[in-house]
């Protein structure tokens, strides 16, 4: 008797550009990416465009698609660099430890890239530590935290304001991991063997201290830890003025973007999603 009529859809989740500009995704991609689920008997979520959203309901966005993310068995890519949205989402997908497929075709680069890291997770690599450890917050460290920050290229005068944050932090008796010093930034690989130790670093800490300039490596790290339920220690800005590091507020915007996100998380909106977790991520009328 053959039972495949019965077979149950597995839920893929949908990552493409949300802009409609020319290096963007528009209607024309998302019917496309509707033809691979179909093809694949997938039940397929697409995530919503939440720059049109207010502040609020763009936050409840962002917890619907890590929701989404975490049912589903397969993550496809429409790959533009360095789209925001991609760049985030890729960082959730290699927390989670998800399958990913590439819908696209994407040319591995020389030197270090998310491009490489995608290549290389869509074809059986992973970045996730030999054993996860636990990541239940009582056996974590309350007074660990990692820098989300600019590495690559960043300015001298910055390098060295994030290293005194680290020595100030470490002598107030808490333990600051900063990338730009601890994480071995030679990589033959192409990337994945950053990605690796720093997600490793990631799971080990409370939470997480941005210094936000809206950099590719920070996307996709301020993805990681958005996946991995990471605190929210403290955001802010970091630039470069006439060759002095300048810290600013990071300030709220129109509409959704990853500066609210951050801000709400710095507050206490991660508890009021947790209380209305049951009637927030109903999946059942996005999926397609």
């Amino acid at each position: 008797m053959r039972f495949g009529l019965f077979t149950k859809q597995k839920l893929a989740y949908y990552s493409y550009p949300r802009s409609n500009d020319a290096n963007g995704g528009n209607s024309a991609t998302i019917e496309q990416e509707a033809l691979i689920a179909k093809k694949n008997k997938e039940k397929a979520y697409f995530p919503q465009d939440k720059k049109e959203m207010d502040a609020d309901k763009a936050t409840l966005e962002f917890y619907r698609d890590l929701e989404a993310m975490k049912k589903a068995e397969v993550v496809h890519f429409v790959w533009r660099y360095p789209d925001p949205d991609l760049l985030f989402e890729l960082g959730m997908a290699v927390a989670l430890g998800k399958k990913i497929v590439i819908d696209n075709e994407v040319e591995r680069t020389q030197g270090k890239s998310h491009s490489n890291v995608i290549l290389d997770i869509a074809g059986g690599k992973t970045a996730l530590p030999e054993q996860i450890k636990n990541n239940t917050k009582s056996f974590i460290d309350d007074r660990s935290e990692f820098m989300i920050c600019p590495v690559r290229n960043a300015p001298q005068e910055i390098v060295e304001r994030l290293r005194e944050h680290k020595k100030s932090f470490e002598r107030k008796g808490g333990s600051s991991y900063y990338p730009g010093d601890q994480t071995e930034q030679v990589d033959p690989e192409g990337g994945i063997n950053i990605v690796r130790q720093n997600l490793a670093k990631m799971m080990e800490v409370a939470g997480v201290q941005i210094f936000w300039t809206g950099s590719t490596g920070s996307l996709f790290d301020l993805g990681t830890a958005f996946a991995l339920g990471k605190d929210i220690i403290n955001v802010v800005s970091i630039s470069s003025e006439n060759g002095v590091a300048v810290l600013s507020n990071v300030k709220m915007t129109t509409g959704g973007s990853y500066e609210n996100l951050m801000l709400k998380l710095n507050g206490d909106f991660r508890e009021k999603v947790s209380a209305r977790e049951g009637a927030i991520l109903d999946l059942m009328s996005y999926l397609r």
